[in-house]
């Protein structure tokens, strides 16, 4: 159950959730690394040079979401925030036979459990007609900031759309997941006044996927003069667009652009290195 009720303080969880954002983000990993964050998992491993020190210092250490596909990947994901004291970015973006179909309800419990009580933001991505289910399920937890993922929606009133019918369970919404869009905040801004205009609210909180969108790129799918985009602090404000890594970089799009031969999520640390080397 929730501490305090979203019709509290600007149609949100008021002081609980002000309390939250105020904590620093997580770092991908700590001075152990983990194996569900290839990044950090390489960069322990790596022979010195300037590849391994450019992806420790401006990729491996920076707070990035964690993909979660499993249960068992939130709880110990949200451990390693508590040690540290800070809180957790997590991009659920399951198998659509895991979250949809049969014993999507455990599946998803599974993953509220692994946060429990903690501080956590979770970033929905999920099909159309599965992801107000899921933001019901994790938005009955206290302490966590829930948004939808509406990058593919087909125009700001379509996501506007999706973000409304979520109702109170929804504390905001993601743009450019996975994307590499170096501009984005008009995109946001109109999604948020079509929110405005249906709802009535404007303490969405707004966010974009920055981690491969700092500079103009010619392509959508590994491009070869993509950079690592800016990285920063989650604040209580509301009418500001807050620029967080939602993706890996040095994560593959799949076989295309400056791949051509790789595999979708497959971690590369030549592509890491350019992403971060480039200025």
């Amino acid at each position: 159950m929730r501490t305090m009720g979203k019709d509290n303080v600007g149609g949100c969880r008021g002081r609980q959730l002000a309390l939250v954002v105020c904590l620093p983000l997580s770092r991908r990993a700590g001075p152990e690394g983990n194996a569900i964050d290839p990044p950090a998992v390489w960069a322990r491993s790596a022979p010195p040079g300037p590849e391994a020190d450019v992806i420790r210092d401006r990729i491996a250490s920076r707070p990035a979401a964690q993909l979660v596909r499993a249960p068992d990947q939130v709880k110990q994901t949200v451990a390693q925030a508590a040690a540290t004291s800070t809180m957790p970015i997590l991009l659920v973006d399951p198998k659509q036979a895991e979250a949809c179909g049969t014993g999507h309800r455990a599946w998803l419990d599974g993953i509220a459990a692994g946060i429990g009580e903690a501080p956590a933001l979770v970033v929905i991505r999920m099909a159309e007609g599965c992801s107000t289910a899921v933001a019901k399920i994790l938005g009955a937890l206290a302490r966590t900031i829930v948004l939808l993922d509406v990058s593919d929606s087909p125009s700001p009133a379509a996501a506007a759309e999706k973000i409304a019918s979520a109702g109170r369970d929804v504390d905001g919404f993601a743009v450019n997941v996975r994307g590499y869009a170096d501009e984005t905040t008009a995109a946001a801004n109109a999604i948020r006044n079509h929110l405005l205009a249906a709802t009535g609210r404007n303490d969405y909180f707004m966010v974009a996927d920055s981690s491969r969108g700092g500079a103009p790129t010619a392509g959508d799918c590994n491009p070869a003069d993509a950079r690592v985009g800016q990285n920063q602090v989650l604040r209580p404000e509301r009418d500001k667009l807050h620029l967080l890594w939602l993706t890996t970089p040095g994560v593959f799009d799949g076989p295309c652009g400056e791949a051509s031969t790789s595999r979708a999520g497959e971690f590369v640390p030549a592509l890491a290195y350019a992403l971060a080397k480039r200025p």
